[in-house]
């Protein structure tokens, strides 16, 4: 039997002392320090993840947004970053959002992670973009 791919996929949260604390910071992506921190704190979750013999480590697109997904309008960066710090996981993205992007961009930029991670990026797409189906 193959062994399962486990991913641990990220929605990374900004600090918050409770909904009212989040709301009265929102947007909670113009604290610098806090996303900082929180961006490079997750550099050892990655690497925990790698060392543990999870398939890959993931995070998301999200745009626009002030329920604290702030690490995902540029998923693909993130993933960058992380892959100089996996030995055998994959990095990725867990939907990326297919209808806001120019096609041949998009698959120009998968080539270019392809390359930078050193044949370890993993990539899946979404359709929608307001969660209602189709």
């Amino acid at each position: 039997m193959a062994k399962p791919k486990v991913i641990a996929n990220m929605y990374p949260l900004l600090p918050a002392d409770g909904e009212e604390d989040r709301a009265a910071k929102r947007p909670l992506g113009r604290n610098s320090e806090i996303y900082n921190t929180m961006l490079h704190e997750m550099v050892d979750i990655v690497k925990a993840a790698d060392d543990l013999g999870f398939w890959g480590v993931s995070t998301i697109e999200h745009h626009m947004h002030s329920e604290g997904y702030e690490l995902a309008p540029s998923p693909g960066i993130v993933n960058a970053m992380w892959s100089q710090h996996v030995k055998n996981a994959r990095v990725g993205t867990i939907g990326y959002v297919a209808a806001t992007r120019d096609p041949i961009r998009m698959a120009e930029e998968m080539a270019v992670m392809d390359h930078v991670t050193q044949g370890k990026y993993s990539v899946s797409f979404t359709r929608e973009t307001d969660g209602k189906g189709p």
